[in-house]
């Protein structure tokens, strides 16, 4: 069975209206957000995927506070890896890690 090429988002779909004035960073998070599902070859289909975005706002840290656990060591070893090298997580996957992780408050 062939994949089709098409079968990663390679573009948000359209807003329907322009962020308010002021709007700012959560405008800008939400724009972002359509990246959290990714179908991939071995994958469940309809099965959604986390990148490092979805996983800092799920424990609310920057993005870039998520690599670093990442090359520390501090993750969970990704669930996938999209043929263009980046790692992917099933919530299910991160919601475990975050009850158990240190420092959580």
């Amino acid at each position: 069975m062939s994949v089709p090429d098409d079968r990663f988002v390679t573009e948000p779909p359209p807003r329907a209206g322009r962020a308010p004035a002021g709007a700012g960073r959560p405008a800008r998070l939400a724009a972002h957000h359509w990246y959290a599902v990714v179908l991939e070859v071995g994958a469940m289909p309809g099965r959604e995927l986390w990148s490092y975005v979805e996983i800092g706002l799920h424990i609310n840290v920057q993005t870039e506070t998520v690599r670093n656990y990442k090359r520390h060591g501090l993750l969970p070893a990704p669930d996938l890896v999209d043929p263009a090298g980046h790692p992917r997580w099933y919530p299910e996957t991160i919601r475990a890690w975050a009850l158990a992780r240190p420092g959580r408050r």
